[in-house]
């Protein structure tokens, strides 16, 4: 019989007041921080083969970043899409749009 144990959750270690108290303020620095990251830029989302689910999501994580979201891509600051064809994304933005952001490489 083999000796190897399943692995299993590691545990949180427990820590002194004084330690875990500093640590939970230096968590809230960090996570205060973040939460404003995308403050003062625009989205806007290219939905096409985007699933309704994903782009919920992604408009969640913008919003409460301090991003904002809108539906005109000329007002945007970036830009976001899966798609790689030309065709198809012109479909949705305009060409200027693309090439002043630097894309697409090698076309």
């Amino acid at each position: 019989m083999s000796s190897l144990k399943p692995l299993g959750r590691r545990r949180p270690e427990t820590e002194s007041s004084s330690t875990s108290s500093s640590s939970l303020r230096q968590r809230e620095h960090t996570r205060k921080r973040l939460r404003k990251l995308f403050t003062g830029i625009r989205f806007y989302i290219v939905p096409a083969k985007l699933s309704v689910e994903f782009t919920g999501s992604l408009l969640e994580d913008i919003e409460k970043n301090g991003g904002e979201t809108t539906s005109d891509p000329e007002q945007s600051d970036i830009i976001v899409t899966i798609i790689s064809m030309k065709a198809r994304l012109l479909r949705h933005i305009r060409w200027e749009l693309v090439v002043c952001a630097g894309w697409p490489r090698g076309l």
